[in-house]
């Protein structure tokens, strides 16, 4: 992580996620720029075309999101998929031979993250906003004001996805718990709550590189929509509702346990009718860069990949989607700073970085993430359009790499 001490949204220090190095930082000339897009954009889609030999063995495999034990080489992790952190069936059963969570009758109950320190040195300047503000989202709950720690499930985050990622306030998708005495380790990790007035349990994510195994100081929680268990297996589905700041790592067992500060949106927006055009802007210019990755896929001859990227939901329907879990209406003019934020983060899915997503949830004003969101998808689109121009022949070489 480093300080980015230069953000040319927000002159306070923001703690950025990701170290590119020295080379690759907001400064950056255009040809890292580009280079970065196209590999962004290659590795996302390497090796899913359904008609290669590549997709067929990889089908092969199931994979799950678990927990993993302490003292485990980092080095000798499987490759990240998306934003969460996986490996195959096979690969678990191996680690696990002779090592399984919760088998030690000292440590019963413990689920461990992977041997990461826990460094929260270096802390972000969050400043102090009014709370229950009508018509913004409002992600500090009044409980966390008597009691505010929350435990953690440990997410391992790769800078170069651009999938659906928990590291965004409206995400909504499964979690998958693993182990001995899960149900019980899970329960140390809720929460009861009031969101709208209606009882709720929520539970926290948080962050780590999953190249330097920092953990990020801003964090999420989830309102808990779904539990299944199936042996020692716990699919929890969550609803992300709201960004928080770990302050302080109190311990790790049987779970993360953090003490936690607030970090919210300033109160109204500047200029709503430039705000309403960005997100109209954003709608378009979100969708052209689908069609271009789909048409990109079809020369690639990755016909499989091509497909699915038509298949993803319209960003329309997706605004409006989580507006409705919100229950923001965005008709209502006390409500438009709401639909704002909503909208932002709804453009996070498939063509921002997590990088991107992190400085973009790290800023306070609703205008300054829009435009934010708006700038970084343009920027795709450019990159989109140099690499349609780029030789068939150079983009199988990196595909092939």
């Amino acid at each position: 992580m480093y300080l980015n001490n230069n953000s040319f949204l927000n002159k306070k220090k923001i703690v950025s996620l990701f170290d590119y190095g020295n080379s690759i930082k907001k400064n950056e000339d255009n040809n890292l720029i580009q280079k970065r897009y196209i590999l962004g954009l290659i590795n996302s889609y390497k090796g899913i075309d359904g008609n290669s030999k590549n997709e067929k063995k990889l089908s092969k495999k199931k994979n799950r999101l678990f927990f993993l034990q302490n003292n485990i080489d980092s080095v000798n992790r499987g490759k990240t998929n998306g934003s969460l952190f996986y490996q195959n069936n096979k690969e678990i059963k191996k680690m696990n031979k002779n090592r399984k969570i919760g088998n030690n009758n000292n440590n019963k109950n413990v689920l461990y993250a992977e041997n990461y320190k826990i460094n929260l040195t270096e802390k972000p300047i969050i400043e102090q906003v009014p709370r229950n503000v009508k018509g913004r989202i409002n992600e500090w709950i009044p409980e966390f004001e008597e009691n505010n720690t929350l435990g953690f499930f440990p997410i391992l985050l790769e800078e170069m996805s651009n999938e659906p990622s928990p590291l965004q306030i409206g995400f909504e998708d499964y979690m998958q718990f693993n182990g001995e005495n899960v149900e019980e380790i899970f329960k140390n990790m809720t929460r009861e709550v009031k969101i709208n007035n209606e009882p709720k349990k929520i539970f926290g994510m948080c962050f780590f590189n999953h190249k330097t195994g920092a953990l990020a100081p801003l964090a999420v929680y989830a309102e808990i929509k779904d539990v299944t268990k199936v042996g020692n297996n716990l699919a929890v589905k969550g609803l992300v509702r709201g960004r928080v700041i770990i302050d302080e790592i109190i311990n790790q067992e049987p779970c993360i346990l953090g003490k936690i500060l607030p970090i919210e949106d300033k109160k109204g927006l500047v200029d709503t009718e430039e705000s309403l055009k960005i997100v109209d802007e954003i709608i378009r210019i979100h969708g052209q860069c689908t069609t271009m990755e789909s048409h990109l896929m079809e020369q690639l001859d990755q016909s499989f990949a091509s497909m699915n990227i038509k298949l993803r939901n319209d960003l329309k329907e997706s605004i409006d989607a989580k507006l409705e879990k919100f229950q923001i209406d965005p008709s209502d003019v006390e409500q438009k700073q709401a639909f704002i934020q909503i909208a932002s983060f709804a453009a996070f899915d498939f063509h921002l970085m997590i990088v991107d997503r992190y400085d973009a949830l790290m800023l306070q004003n609703s205008e300054d993430r829009l435009r934010l969101v708006r700038d970084k998808i343009r920027q795709k689109q450019k990159q989109l359009a140099i690499i349609k121009n780029t030789p068939k022949e150079k983009l199988q070489e990196i595909l092939e790499q």
